[in-house]
């Protein structure tokens, strides 16, 4: 919508710095609110800057919806991640997390930059079709969010 590649860049930044400067005072929260008081709250605010996004048309917007993207991203990772961490040690005390974890994170990045690669894979044949996309990235990963496929 207009923006140079310096100023994505900039805007895009923007969700970083926000996320580093709130990561832990967010922790906090999420301990003394509860984490899925916390994590409905994220969600209001991913719809909001969702929302910025979709109607963004200068820098200072874009920059705007990547902040509140990234206050949203503050609020999700930690809460979520504790809610999972607490969840598998109710129902298998002394479960390896981090394992898990790890590799799940690996794999769906893994298969992130696959799906980054078909879509941006050239119309060929110049019928308005991309090739590729057998199967869409969901199906695919729905087989690595099971904690016990890397047990």
């Amino acid at each position: 919508r207009g923006l140079s590649l310096a100023e994505i860049g900039l805007v895009s930044a923007v969700q970083g710095v926000v996320v580093l400067v709130l990561e832990l005072p967010t922790g906090g929260l999420a301990d003394s609110l509860g984490r899925r008081r916390v994590l409905l709250v994220a969600g209001v605010i991913d719809l909001i800057s969702l929302t910025l996004l979709a109607t963004a048309g200068t820098v200072a917007a874009f920059a705007l919806a990547w902040a509140v993207q990234g206050v949203y991203r503050a609020l999700d990772s930690g809460p979520l991640e504790a809610w999972y961490v607490d969840t598998v040690h109710e129902r298998e005390p002394g479960a390896d997390v981090h394992r898990a974890m790890s590799a799940q994170g690996v794999l769906v990045g893994v298969q992130g930059g696959v799906d980054v690669f078909e879509v941006a894979r050239p119309d060929e044949d110049g019928d308005g079709q991309q090739p590729g996309r057998q199967q869409p990235p969901a199906d695919r990963l729905a087989l690595l969010a099971r904690h016990d496929f890397f047990q």
